[in-house]
């Protein structure tokens, strides 16, 4: 299977660009991450990726909504969610939307 890089970019032990081998459950979390942390729109080749600005909903972030665009987005994403309920949270603790 091939590798692909993770997201948020980071060093491996050996000091290259970490990656993750295509489809493992440290690859999907990445792809979830890289979809949540964009907004719809910015990217222009594909402008339906990403999520809707949540640091402006009152109340918070409406997780059930960025679910529901997040498996659209990314289908491999459900068995990962059904794994760890709080994965998507904690990931949008870490994640800062780009404008």
């Amino acid at each position: 299977m091939p590798a692909h890089l993770t997201f948020p970019l980071r060093l491996g032990r050996d000091g290259s660009l970490a990656s993750a081998e295509q489809d493992s459950p440290e690859e999907v979390e990445s792809a979830i991450y890289g979809v949540i942390a964009q907004r719809k729109g910015y990217r222009t080749d594909r402008p339906e990726i990403g999520i809707d600005a949540p640091e402006f909903e009152q109340g918070g972030a409406d997780l059930p909504a960025i679910t529901r665009d997040l498996l659209e987005q990314e289908p491999r994403a459900q068995p990962a969610l059904e794994r760890d309920p709080t994965l998507l949270a904690r990931l949008m603790d870490d994640v800062a939307v780009i404008p």
